[in-house]
Formats: C-alpha cells, structure tokens, sequence
C-alpha cells in the first residue's frame, strides 16, 4: 500500500474521526433538528391556512348577505320600476318626437344601506 493510500485511509476504509457512536449521535442531533422544524413550519402553516379560510369564509358571508338584501330591495320595489317604465313608455308614444326627461324623485330621500356606498348603483 502507498503512503497516499494509506494518508487517505484507503485500506480501512472511511472512519468517523472521533468514532462510531459520535458520529451517529451527531446524525442524529441533526435529523432530530430538521424533524422539528418541518413539524413547526406545518403548524405554522395549517394555522396560517384556518385564519385565510376563517377570513374567506366571513368575506363570502358579507357578499352573500349584501346580494341577499340587493335581490330582496329589487324584488320589493319592481312593481313600482314596471309601473314607472310604463309611465314613461306611455309619456314617450304621447309626444311628437320632442320629449323632455322626466326625473324620478321618489328615491333621492331614500337612506341607504352603510355598505351601499361601496357597491356599484344598480337602481
């Protein structure tokens, strides 16, 4: 065997500097350690992932109800738009061609919804 062969340990094959047991036990630490920190980052995360379902879940909560009370308000007043559309329709066929707008008051003293601000106009 060479001086080479034998400065790499060539014969015997690799070997823990301080042995066996050392060696292992200091595997060990490390798979111990990496365990635990993908144990913590799934905590984190499936915590993480309730607190966005809690948030979503809340979010559709308030678009639905504010959908539910748009459909309730329209279903409410569409007799008075039919009635008013027909009130126009028939003021339209009576003139000459020359017919001046006339506005609607009856809403503009109405209180809206707080979140009504937010939400397109759709009446």
């Amino acid at each position: 065997m060479s001086p080479t062969e034998r400065a790499l340990g060539a014969s015997r094959g690799w070997r823990p500097r301080e042995g066996w047991r050392i060696f292992a036990g200091e595997v060990g630490i490390i798979v111990v350690g990496v365990l635990l920190a993908l144990g913590a980052q799934e905590v984190a995360d499936q915590w993480r992932w309730s607190k966005d379902v809690a948030r979503t879940k809340a979010d559709l909560d308030s678009e639905i109800l504010g959908n539910v009370v748009l459909s309730a308000e329209r279903v409410a007043i569409s007799q008075c738009l039919r009635g008013r559309i027909a009130e126009l329709r028939d003021a339209l066929v009576a003139t000459d061609g020359s017919w001046k707008a006339m506005p609607f008051r009856g809403l503009a003293a109405r209180r809206l919804p707080r979140w009504h601000s937010s939400m397109p106009e759709i009446i």
